[in-house]
Order: structure tokens, then C-alpha cells, then sequence
């Protein structure tokens, strides 16, 4: 609160007060944006984080075309995004100021399919030579995602078969699971150096 001293037409001064006032500072604060990297995936719940200079957090609204939104941590500006089938999708982020809906502004996103992942059996992804040693040492089969690197993104291998020709015969072994089973540990003992898996 205060006041401010106005000159009058006799050269004295008036008072008049000014009530008190709120306002929030915002911290300073940078946004770096990889433009060429703005992809949400497909089945995954993409999280964002989201700020406008002066207003809480918890005032905010966020809402994605082509996407659900769920609040991760609202008074943190935290969210997390899941994309339809679309190939794109658009965050408005809005809030209010002084009683009415303000948009704050719009980013647009691609979206994209998780990478399919590879089998990786005895250290070799896909098909490829491996030592006889790790060969019949192998616990089992996993899927391998590569570099993509992405908190939530998991695949479980849910059946698997094991093969090979043993004596001109070929013999095989389903296996449920990601595991080796005893029977399929046979097949794999009956492997010999050069023959196929």
C-alpha cells in the first residue's frame, strides 16, 4: 500500500492512498525447445512439463488434440500425454488471468510408433553368429530395444521356439515365457560348431 501526492491548481498537494496489492514474481527461467525432436510415441504416456511467466502452475490448463491428458504433478506443471492414431497432435496451454481464460499458446508435436524391438539371443540381435559356448550357455531370449531410450517403453517375450537340425532330422521346442525350459536346453546341447539355430 501507499500513496501518491497529485499537485493541485493552488499548488498544494493531495493525497490519495492506494490499497494494498498482490502480485507474483516468477523466477527466471529458460526454455530450450528441440524443434526437429518435438515427437510424442504412440501407447506411451509422454510426459511434459509446463510454466507461463507470472501464473501458478496449478492455474494452468492443458488440453492436446489427438490425445489424452493426465495431470502427473499439477502444481509442478507436470503432465503426461498419450497420442491417438493421428500422426500429429496440438498442446494449448491456457489459464486464468483476472477472471478470464487466457491462451497462453500452442505446440505441436509429431507422433510416431515405438521402434519395434529384436529378439537378442546369446548376445546377437536378430540372426548373426554366436560362440558355441554362449550358445548353449543362454538363459533364454529378450527383446532388445536398442538405443531407444524411454521410461515406460518395455516388451515381454511371451513365447519363443528353439530349432535346429540334429542327425538330418529337424527338431523344435516351444517355449512359453522368455526362459529356457529343460527340453529346450536339450536342443541346444545337440548343437555342434557351424550348424544352425
Amino acid at each position: 500500500g501507499g500513496f501518491v501526492k497529485v499537485e493541485q491548481p493552488d499548488g498544494s498537494f493531495k493525497k490519495y492512498g492506494i490499497e494494498p496489492q498482490k502480485y507474483t514474481v516468477a523466477k527466471k527461467s529458460l526454455t530450450v525447445s528441440p524443434t526437429a525432436m518435438n515427437i510424442f510415441y504412440r501407447g506411451l504416456n509422454n510426459p511434459i512439463k509446463v510454466a507461463a511467466p507470472g501464473i501458478a502452475t496449478k492455474d494452468l490448463k492443458v488440453s492436446c488434440s489427438n490425445a489424452s491428458v493426465s495431470a502427473k504433478n499439477k502444481s509442478n506443471g507436470e503432465y503426461m500425454v498419450k497420442p491417438g492414431k493421428g500422426r500429429e497432435c496440438s498442446c494449448t496451454l491456457s489459464g486464468q488471468v483476472n477472471g478470464k481464460n487466457v491462451v497462453f499458446g500452442k505446440a505441436g508435436f509429431r507422433v510416431k510408433n515405438v521402434p519395434k524391438p529384436q529378439a537378442k539371443f546369446a548376445g546377437i540381435i536378430g540372426s548373426g553368429n554366436a560362440p558355441l559356448s554362449k550358445v548353449k550357455a543362454s538363459l533364454g531370449v529378450i527383446a532388445d530395444m536398442g538405443d531407444f531410450d524411454f521410461k515406460g517403453a518395455k516388451f515381454k517375450v511371451v513365447a519363443f521356439e528353439v530349432g535346429t537340425n540334429y542327425k538330418g532330422n529337424f527338431i523344435s521346442q516351444p517355449v512359453k515365457g522368455n526362459k529356457m525350459t529343460p527340453k529346450a536346453k536339450e536342443i541346444l546341447s545337440a548343437v555342434s560348431r557351424g550348424s544352425k539355430l
